[in-house]
């Protein structure tokens, strides 16, 4: 068997005892083949069976991988790729062939240019041609349930463009409070569930998403009193429950590193702390995660905050709060920022 398993015979009286425990180190293979256990039997694996078993063990990359689909430079935004170098500052007079390799995205291989992954997700024209599953979706359901839709959109930019309009898109529907104090002329904006934490959610859903899984988008559902941020993907492989929010793993290491590069987000397993801080400052209750198959993140807004509220019948299906507390923000509001008085 390779690689060589882990045993620990002991004697009880005139019996010994061989236990096999289970191994860290999967798969494991011997020269029939590669075998799964199922209950108290071993089922040789299927072709099929075995690719699966390989990603979920991240024992293969998605992001480290070549699109071979992908042209270069047909398919290339430098638009794109310019932004990112500016978020990273990094200024050069190289060629930007050469710059896509010093940061590991391309590789000349056979008198071609081949992109990984990450790079198509970053800087294709367009990456959902590649990937259609790389798109985020927001749906504003009236009401508690999943009954009724008020607006719904889609994007399918670049991921980091996709997360800032994802982010642009609930913060029409997060109702604001407004304040003055303090010797103020100018009132500040408070928002019913902080930016920062919903925006580094954001962020986790499309670095740490299984981009394997091909049947699902990532998603942002809204509803009167809660936000969910959902991706494909469950805890990643070498975390156990208990470590969650302590321990940083990627499912995606080398596009985490590109984000960093760009200082959009730490590697040091610290944003599920910042989201937890970032609620706890708003009065609010921390984010609920959970995960089986998926990864979901859930936000809650102070129930009083939304009692009595309803669809402002001014805006139809624009889905904004109109009370004496909270109101529409700034796009909505004659597009000067201003209180909507239905």
């Amino acid at each position: 068997m390779r690689p060589a398993g882990k045993h620990h015979p002991r004697g009880l009286a005139n019996v010994l005892i061989i236990e096999v425990r289970e191994g860290t180190d999967k798969p494991y293979t011997c020269k029939d083949g590669f075998f799964i256990r199922t209950g108290p039997s071993s089922q040789k694996m299927r072709r099929d069976e075995i690719i699966d078993y390989f990603n979920h063990e991240g024992k293969i990359r998605f992001d480290e991988q070549f699109c071979m689909d992908f042209k270069y430079p047909d398919d290339f935004s430098e638009e794109k790729f310019q932004r990112y170098l500016q978020q990273c500052k990094i200024t050069s007079n190289l060629p930007i062939e050469q710059i896509l390799t010093n940061i590991g995205v391309a590789q000349r291989q056979a008198g071609r240019l081949l992109m990984k992954n990450a790079g198509v997700l970053l800087f294709a024209r367009a990456p959902t041609r590649f990937y259609f599953h790389a798109a985020i979706t927001c749906v504003r359901f009236r009401g508690t349930t999943k009954n009724h839709i008020i607006d719904r959109k889609d994007f399918s930019e670049d991921i980091i463009t996709n997360v800032d309009n994802a982010m642009k898109w609930l913060k029409t529907y997060i109702p604001l409070r407004y304040e003055i104090g303090g010797g103020k002329l100018q009132r500040d904006e408070i928002p019913e569930l902080p930016y920062d934490a919903l925006r580094e959610s954001l962020l986790n859903s499309v670095i740490h998403r299984d981009y394997f899984e091909k049947g699902a988008v990532t998603m942002v559902e809204f509803y009167d009193d809660r936000v969910h941020i959902l991706n494909p993907g469950g805890l990643v492989k070498g975390i156990r429950p208990e470590e969650f929010g302590l321990t940083s793993i990627s499912r995606n290491p080398f596009l985490q590193g590109l984000f960093h590069r760009a200082d959009l987000v730490e590697r040091i397993g610290s944003g599920i702390g910042r989201m937890r801080d970032e609620m706890k400052t708003a009065g609010l209750s921390e984010p609920e995660f959970n995960w089986n198959g998926f990864f979901r993140s859930n936000y809650s807004g102070t129930q009083n905050h939304y009692r009595g509220t309803s669809l402002c019948r001014n805006y139809p299906g624009r889905g904004g709060y109109c009370n004496q507390t909270w109101n529409l923000t700034a796009e909505y509001a004659e597009g000067r920022g201003g209180e909507i008085n239905c």
